[in-house]
């Protein structure tokens, strides 16, 4: 998933809406196999904006999209006591 985020700062950087679009798709349906709500549906949103080509204005979404994997991350790393 962080190789995930990177790649679509790189989209994100580049305007390639496509190739967010993708990424964006492939992290919602990650999240949905793991029951991370918040997470699918920042993904979601981040699908759509490419969908309206302007992965570039929405930079926040993808920041917001950081601190959610973090979040997330904490929570496994915690319940699985690493």
């Amino acid at each position: 998933s962080k190789r995930r985020l990177d790649s679509l700062r790189l989209a994100a950087n580049d305007d390639d809406n496509a190739s967010g679009f993708e990424t964006a798709h492939t992290l919602k349906g990650a999240s949905a196999n793991l029951g991370a709500i918040r997470l699918g549906e920042l993904s979601y949103q981040v699908q759509e904006v490419c969908r309206r080509r302007s992965i570039s204005d929405h930079l926040f979404l993808i920041d917001q999209l950081a601190e959610e994997l973090s979040l997330l991350e904490q929570d496994i790393h915690q319940r699985l006591g690493i």
